[in-house]
């Protein structure tokens, strides 16, 4: 519950830095704030929860694969993001790649909102 909440302001600050006009550098920054601030909670809960909802035998285990697929997401993520800036600049529109880049952040941030919504209700093994 408490990761789906702090998802809602870092989806509402990637939206302004979107919308934030070139030359507010003050207003970037204090969203950057409001993401690192906020992305901390969901990134420690979901490994806590990881291993709360796992045995007590495999508990190093599933430590190990969260902190695993999160280091894989995260080399997918700047070689994506990289990608996406060369290949999509221009296209569809958009004056620049970083656009594509940050739909596809905002995107992500509402898929991570519905995938927690469903964890909502899930209790820790006693």
């Amino acid at each position: 519950m408490v990761s789906l909440l702090c998802m809602l302001p870092v989806f509402f600050a990637f939206v302004g830095i979107y919308v934030n006009p070139p030359g507010h550098l003050g207003f970037d920054m204090a969203m950057l704030i409001i993401i690192g601030f906020f992305i901390y909670p969901p990134v420690m809960l979901l490994g806590v929860s990881g291993i709360d909802l796992t045995s007590k035998k495999a508990v190093g285990t599933a430590a190990g694969f969260i902190g695993l697929f999160g280091y894989i997401g995260r080399s997918v993520q700047a070689k994506g993001f990289g990608w996406m800036v060369d290949h999509y600049g221009g296209l569809y529109g958009l004056e620049t790649g970083w656009n594509v880049v940050i739909f596809s952040i905002l995107a992500a941030t509402v898929m991570g909102i519905i995938l927690l919504a469903f964890t909502w209700n899930i209790k820790p093994r006693a």
